[in-house]
Order: structure tokens, then C-alpha cells, then sequence
């Protein structure tokens, strides 16, 4: 961490990951904050391979107000 500044927040969030309705061999990863919607997005498996298995979803904004961004990384099998 950087700075001497840290605050302590519910960040409590669900990842759905499903296949794409567009094309199945990619993926779609939804977030949400409780019951709500509050990012999604579309991963290519190309794109996924590209970018060393690291997705980036910025500017979540969660039911609490609290900005957010998710570095997710993994393989797709």
C-alpha cells in the first residue's frame, strides 16, 4: 500500500461467469453488490490470452457508493 491512507469497507461482491450468448467460446463476467448489477464484461478467449489471463473491469460502482476497479486473472479451460 501506498500513503499512509486506508480505509476499511464492505466490498462483499458475487462473479457470475457464463458463457457469451454471442459466442460460446467466450465469456461474460457480471458483478454484483448485493442483488444488483454493477459491472460486466465480455472476454474474449483470445483477448484472455493476450493479456497474459488478466481482466480489468474499472469504475464499478458498488451499492455503498465505494469505486472499485477488479484485477482478475486466471486461464480459460
Amino acid at each position: 500500500m501506498k500513503g499512509k491512507d486506508v480505509y476499511k469497507a464492505n466490498v462483499a461482491v458475487t462473479l457470475a461467469i457464463v458463457p457469451s450468448k454471442l459466442n460460446s467460446e467466450d465469456l461474460v463476467v457480471y458483478v454484483y453488490s448485493g442483488d444488483t448489477l454493477v459491472g460486466s464484461k465480455r472476454v474474449t478467449a483470445e483477448g484472455l490470452k493476450e493479456n497474459g489471463g488478466k481482466v480489468i473491469i474499472e469504475n464499478v460502482v458498488l451499492e455503498n457508493g465505494a469505486t472499485v476497479r477488479f484485477d482478475l486473472s486466471g486461464t480459460q479451460h
